[in-house]
């Protein structure tokens, strides 16, 4: 049977635009990555006769509702009691949930109150989907109107949760049944124009793709047969081989999810951005939530060219420890058209495509999409 799911977030902050919803988008692309499809994004307040409105009318039409947020301790989270009335099972206290959370809290000092024992309760029958980077555990179910999962409203909770415990369920439980394999390449530096043209002489007629374009990205999509006829990996081995001089990553999602959980590893990371006058800290505060993040950002006013040697000089005066578990980031500009990154005391000098100055802003993102790669590579 096809699986059709509908995703509706929870939240007042949602709806009132306070919060754009980027979880919908990522857990969409996740699904059709598994084989599902969505039909429905919908956004409701944290009330519970209007979520079970909005899981009435997903009901109607989908076999497997996603809901994320409302899962927080104080008396406005009214998720949990909502979906237990939609699925007609009652809320009941998980012990290994609650042992958790307690060490979690008590482990930041925080004081437990009564509302954080309510975010130990679970619909009976449900699985708990445990939290590795926050609190409040989710859960998965089978009802009788459907697969239902509940997932936190914070994007890198919900996906550590997705990728950790809830893809994992679907696969084994609801098995949906992919016709077609989705395939994309995100490329910078490149109009969408140029991209389409290496990518249309390359496939023909034979493969069906299309293009996205999200500034400064272009991603290109490919849709293959779950059994693809033997010479496609070769086609698209070379055309990801022409795509190359800008090709950044496969999806910006993931490249922005495994470059977060990569930090984290560390107790410290600091940077020093001698290049994109606090472009990079935006790009970094992005799902990224941390209190060991050190960064100085100088002034467009200093902006200057630096040599190698002169990089090596200043980390050489920044004190680096190899014996501590930190990570040290450096940006400067190297010329017109290349930049200096290093990561504690290795210093590499990134090319720039030749139509986009190290001024300009899709020349520096080119340099932090860079970035982010080469941190997880290391």
């Amino acid at each position: 049977m096809e699986t059709l799911v509908g995703v509706l977030a929870i939240g007042n902050e949602v709806v009132e635009g306070q919060i754009t919803n980027r979880n919908a988008a990522w857990l969409s692309t996740q699904l059709s990555k598994l084989g599902a499809q969505t039909l429905y994004h919908l956004s409701c307040r944290d009330e519970r006769d209007e979520i079970l409105n909005s899981m009435n009318f997903l009901g109607q039409h989908c076999n497997f509702i996603l809901v994320c947020g409302g899962l927080g301790p104080t008396k406005d989270d009214t998720t949990r009691e909502a979906l237990s009335e939609w699925s007609s099972a009652p809320l009941a206290h998980d012990e290994t949930q609650w042992l958790v959370i307690k060490e979690k809290l008590q482990g930041r000092r925080v004081t437990l109150r009564e509302g954080h024992k309510r975010q130990a309760l679970v619909p009976k029958g449900a699985v708990a989907l445990g939290n590795s980077k926050g609190v409040a555990p989710g859960f998965f179910m089978k009802t009788p109107k459907g697969f239902l999962a509940s997932l936190p409203g914070p994007p890198y909770e919900l996906q550590a949760m997705f990728n950790e415990h809830l893809a994992p369920l679907i696969v084994d439980q609801i098995k949906p049944q992919p016709d077609k394999e989705l395939k994309t390449w995100i490329c910078l530096g490149a109009p969408e124009s140029e991209i389409a043209h290496i990518t249309e002489s390359l496939l023909g007629d034979d493969f069906s793709f299309g293009f996205r374009l999200h500034k400064p990205y272009v991603e290109v999509k490919v849709w293959l047969p779950i059994s693809p006829p033997a010479t496609a990996s070769v086609r698209l081995a070379r055309l990801e081989e022409k795509l190359g001089p800008w090709l950044v990553g496969k999806s910006i999602e993931d490249i922005r999810f495994r470059f977060h959980d990569h930090l984290k590893k560390f107790d410290h990371v600091f940077v020093i951005d001698h290049l994109t006058s606090g472009l990079f800290l935006e790009k970094l505060k992005e799902d990224f939530h941390s209190d060991h993040l050190r960064y100085q950002c100088f002034e467009h006013k200093s902006f200057r060219y630096f040599s190698q040697h002169e990089v090596q000089g200043i980390l050489s005066h920044v004190g680096l420890d190899s014996s501590k578990n930190n990570l040290f980031i450096s940006l400067f500009a190297a010329s017109e058209h290349s930049a200096h990154l290093s990561f504690n005391d290795e210093i590499q000098t990134i090319e720039i495509p030749s139509r986009f100055p190290v001024t300009s802003m899709i020349g520096q993102l080119y340099v932090i999409e860079k970035c982010f790669l080469q941190v997880q590579r290391g």
